[in-house]
């Protein structure tokens, strides 16, 4: 999914038609982009994708590791533990890939100040609209989410006055509210179609029926630099092998589940980076080397406030979840049939470089509903 030159030349030139300095790629003289450009190419690694997309809940179970959207707080919180999956791909993707080499979007405390950004958090919002007109997706429906930030409020300017400006919620954004977006296509690029379900993954039932459980973990933290870092997480053999078992189930009633592999408390001091994730590397092999067992990529957008010790989330750090159902059978026999599933992760170069990255825990997690 690359961003083509001939489609964003005008955050690229150097200058506008008349001659004069082009304010789309400079703030106050500082170049936001390298001029050199022209592209976002997604390596192999990078899955740069709407798989976020085919996703039925918003939130399954309370603490928002699973799901769409990522959870739901009465504040207003950013960069505060779980990461949903819209927001880590395309979101936190998208700050990544641009924001490479220092560029003002990979930072959150500096993003705003690219026009880039607020294109890109309007097609993110697009994408949200476009997920919640699609049948069988289950938004939620939350007085803290609906009416909130309950700590403060939003606040839209009245253009050319002195007039206070307009206080508004999460509500006021929705079907019926006072700021609620017209958008032209909700269906070109959004993976869905509006009006027409798309069974691209099994349904699991209503959210409020399903169950997250913890089935497995690793001892501890784990520090991962510029070489490869390898820890082992203890599985709970039966309830591993189970959700196997009922992974390709079908028939309307039956036990479904699907296996998360769960980065938690990760912290570090890059406002950005990516952190490669491998399941059952041979020993001494090179991760790039083995495409086939890299299950995933986590965009690390925000690190940096989230791991601040005097910050608002007491420096909590970011946790992540992987979506590894589609390759947990390959493993059976390898590490989950033994109990044991060796993870590889490894930062990656020309993103993270050497910096240190510290993963609280990881842990595998069942979650587990009926075929709907």
């Amino acid at each position: 999914m690359p961003v083509r030159a001939n489609c964003h030349r005008h955050f690229l030139a150097d200058t506008m038609p008349d001659g004069t300095e082009n304010p789309l790629k400079y703030y106050r003289g500082i170049a936001m982009r390298d001029a050199a450009m022209t592209a976002i190419k997604p390596g192999s690694r990078d899955k740069f994708d709407l798989d976020s997309m085919d996703e039925d809940d918003f939130l399954v179970g309370n603490q928002g590791g699973i799901g769409f959207g990522g959870g739901i707080s009465g504040g207003f919180i950013q960069f505060g533990n779980w990461t949903g999956d819209l927001e880590q791909n395309p979101h936190n993707i998208v700050h990544v890939l641009v924001g490479r080499g220092g560029g003002w979007i990979g930072n959150p405390i500096t993003a705003g100040v690219d026009p880039l950004f607020w294109l890109h958090h309007c097609n993110v919002d697009r994408l949200w609209q476009a997920w919640m007109g699609a049948p069988g997706k289950h938004m939620v429906n939350d007085p803290r989410w609906n009416h909130g930030p309950a700590d403060r409020a939003f606040i839209m300017p009245v253009v050319g006055g002195n007039k206070p400006g307009i206080s508004f919620g999460g509500q006021d954004c929705l079907a019926g509210g006072l700021f609620f977006p017209q958008y032209d296509d909700l269906t070109k690029g959004t993976g869905v179609t509006q009006g027409v379900q798309a069974v691209t993954r099994v349904s699991m039932g209503p959210s409020e029926s399903q169950t997250v459980e913890v089935i497995g973990a690793n001892a501890g933290p784990v520090r991962v630099s510029a070489e490869p870092a390898m820890t082992e997480v203890a599985v709970d053999l039966p309830g591993a092998n189970a959700a196997v078992l009922s992974m390709g189930v079908t028939e309307p009633g039956e036990e479904v589940s699907r296996l998360y592999l769960a980065l938690e408390s990760v912290k570090g001091d890059l406002a950005s980076g990516m952190l490669d994730v491998y399941l059952d590397l041979p020993e001494g092999a090179k991760p790039e080397e083995h495409a086939e067992k890299h299950v995933g990529s986590v965009a690390l957008f925000g690190l940096n406030v989230a791991s601040k010790p005097d910050g608002p989330h007491g420096g909590n750090g970011l946790s992540y979840t992987i979506d590894i159902t589609d390759q947990a059978k390959q493993f059976t026999a390898a590490g989950l049939g033994k109990g044991l599933l060796k993870v590889t992760l490894q930062t990656r170069d020309g993103h993270s470089g050497d910096a240190t990255i510290t993963v609280g825990r990881l842990s595998l997690l069942k979650r587990t509903g009926k075929v709907g």
